[in-house]
């Protein structure tokens, strides 16, 4: 009875040695978890940063995109030279409508075949 109370003994004793080992291994793993979300934390806390100071600067910014009112004034310019081409009182016209111009265009390719125009100039 004794030798069975002895081996009984050790075999504990070999259970509770490898759930220490197993303990010891999950707070080792716990901390390296801990420390890559604390990184992580810190990184989305420095992105957040960054993301509010570039949506205050972007507040800041007239218009959407610096030089988009001009680039528009351009384009509805460039239509507009277009336009006078087939209709002068284009020229008093505030915007210019791309889709109702090309479709002038295509108007007057069908009544003067502008390709034979094109060639005969060449």
């Amino acid at each position: 009875m004794e030798q069975d109370l002895t081996a009984q003994a050790e075999a504990f004793q070999t259970r509770q040695r490898e759930k220490d080992r197993e303990i010891k291994k999950l707070k080792e793993d716990f901390a390296s978890e801990k420390q890559q979300h604390k990184g992580s934390l810190g990184r989305i806390n420095k992105l957040t940063e960054q993301i509010t100071k570039l949506e205050k600067q972007l507040k800041k910014m007239p218009g959407e995109f610096p030089g988009e009112d001009k680039l528009e004034k351009e384009h509805q310019e460039q239509l507009r030279k277009i336009y006078t081409l087939f209709d002068l009182r284009a020229k008093g016209m505030k915007e210019i409508d791309f889709n109702q111009l090309y479709e002038l265009i295509e108007k007057v390719n069908q009544k003067t075949d502008l390709r034979k125009l094109a060639h005969t100039n060449d």
